[in-house]
């Protein structure tokens, strides 16, 4: 929230069963043409699952660097892009088909990833249980946060997708 000119940081999170609820009028905001309210940090994200095939969307917060976005989670969708298996992007409405690199152990890059993204993106602190103190991540909670998190390294392939990617049944995004 933008408060006078300074960043004022959220200080509560969303129960768990009003953010799936939200989570698919966020998905539809992002592939409307509106979606330049959110798009500059979040985008639609389809993993495909690695038994069925079936895809899952859903909305992420990212950092992009040339082209490639950092996503963390706590939650276990990364599993589905490790060993190189695909993933669709769908970010300022142009879906992107993506290679993922999955980060569990190195702590410390996990971490200052963390920091970046919290600083880019005050309002997800306490999704990650770090509070923000003169705006900034809490080095402590940061630390913490780091060892129960995953950061996903998702490289954009050259082009658009226009067709399914190998060995999924089906693409949403």
């Amino acid at each position: 929230m933008r408060c006078l000119g300074y960043v004022e940081s959220v200080r509560f999170r969303l129960p768990s069963p009003i953010v799936r609820l939200l989570n698919p009028w966020v998905v539809a905001l992002c592939r409307s043409p509106l979606h330049w309210l959110v798009s500059s940090h979040i985008a639609v994200l389809t993993v495909f699952g690695r038994k069925t095939g079936q895809p899952y969307t859903f909305p992420v917060s990212y950092l992009q660097s040339g082209d490639r976005l950092r996503c963390f989670t706590q939650f276990g969708w990364w599993k589905n892009v490790q060993d190189g298996r695909p993933a669709v992007v769908l970010l300022r409405r142009r879906r992107l088909q993506c290679v993922a690199e999955v980060v569990r152990d190195d702590h410390p890059a996990i971490q200052r990833g963390l920091d970046e993204l919290l600083r880019a993106i005050p309002s997800d602190a306490p999704y990650y249980g770090v509070s923000l103190r003169r705006g900034l991540p809490d080095s402590d909670h940061l630390e913490r946060a780091a060892r129960k998190t995953v950061l996903v390294h998702f490289s954009i392939a050259e082009g658009f997708v226009d067709r399914q990617p190998a060995g999924c049944r089906r693409q949403e995004a």
